[in-house]
């Protein structure tokens, strides 16, 4: 996994530029007062999906 991880990110320069992007998205969501938009982990919105899914297949009655 983390031999992986380290093919997909090769250098320190791709990262930062990814890091940064991070970042300016944050700042940018924070101005619209959506803080929560781009600070969402992704396991966060799998985690919102499984529930959504719960809630569809088994209503509570």
């Amino acid at each position: 996994m983390l031999h992986e991880t380290l093919e997909f990110f090769p250098d320190e320069k791709k990262l930062s530029a990814i890091n940064k992007r991070t970042e300016k998205r944050k700042e940018a969501g924070k101005k619209r007062n959506y803080p929560s938009l781009y600070s969402k982990t992704i396991g966060y919105e799998i985690f919102e999906m499984l529930i959504s899914a719960k809630n569809f297949l088994y209503p509570e009655t």
